[in-house]
């Protein structure tokens, strides 16, 4: 038999916290309410997803902050509309633009999102690499038998690394625990989009003098894409000029290198890939 004031504490917990959370909606802990918006028009507010990705989107002193973000912001300044951008975990993206709830998502190009979404222009090609501490050379995709790769859980990959099967790798759940598991000596290399696996080292302290030479798997290629259901009504013409001149001007190479440790980028630079001096 409970004394009374264990009765109040198991009151408390299934009427306080539990109650209340079996009520929340599904991906209520998901961030779409994190959000910047950027334009003053009195006019359409275009909701853009950013995958909740460093550099491509995260939080920094409470704000939203990121080379996606950035991108946004200068569309908004280019095409009149406002944008109103959100953080959301990569997995969601698809589904939110399929849904109509954003209207521009900035992804990977995939044949399957034409199916609910229009591809309006293409950005840059990021390539997938390999990359070990030093000491650790990966010249050829046979090297990596001897090795052990973390691999981000859901990531899509060269064709032959994601499907060889003599090859040990360890999932990841994020850059960050990638690059603890390779800090730790618990993995030889990781794998990931260059981007992503740079500005993830810089930010976990590592300079280029400890790392390896990046080995290169493919490319993908960073899309804009208009969900099907919006605000836009077809009308993508305005986004691709503003994004044509944006890449003319060079200002999204310099958002995006803007990221990136100057001095990772030499290092780990690759083929038709411009670093600054």
């Amino acid at each position: 038999m409970l004394a009374p004031s264990q009765y109040m504490r198991l009151y408390f917990y299934i009427f306080v916290i539990l109650f209340p959370l079996a009520l929340a909606p599904a991906g209520a802990n998901e961030p779409v309410e994190r959000k910047r918006v950027f334009g003053n028009s009195a006019g359409i507010t275009l909701k853009a997803a950013v995958p909740w990705i460093g550099p491509f989107g995260f939080m920094e002193d409470g704000k939203i902050e990121g080379s996606q973000v950035e991108f946004y912001k200068a569309l908004a300044a280019l095409t009149g509309y406002n944008i109103e951008v959100s953080l959301v975990n990569y997995k969601r993206v698809q589904f939110l633009l399929k849904s109509g709830y954003f209207d521009l998502a900035m992804i990977f190009k995939a044949p399957h999102l034409n199916e609910f979404s229009t591809p309006i222009i293409e950005l840059e090609a990021l390539p997938n690499i390999i990359i070990g501490l030093q000491g650790t050379e990966i010249k050829s995709l046979k090297a990596l038998e001897t090795m052990t790769v973390a691999a981000l859980r859901g990531g899509v990959f060269d064709q032959m690394f994601s499907t060889h099967k003599n090859w040990q790798s360890i999932t990841a759940n994020s850059y960050e625990h990638s690059v603890r598991l390779l800090l730790k000596g618990r993995v030889d290399a990781m794998v990931g989009t260059l981007d992503g696996v740079i500005f993830h080292l810089q930010r976990a302290g590592v300079t280029p003098d400890m790392l390896g030479s990046p080995f290169e798997l493919d490319t993908q290629e960073m899309t804009l894409y208009a969900s099907h259901a919006s605000k836009l009504n077809g009308d993508y013409e305005i986004m691709k000029a503003a994004t044509q001149q944006m890449q003319k001007d060079g200002l999204t190479e310099r958002i995006r290198q803007s990221f990136l440790d100057p001095a990772m980028r030499k290092k780990l630079r690759l083929p038709a890939w411009t670093v600054e001096n």
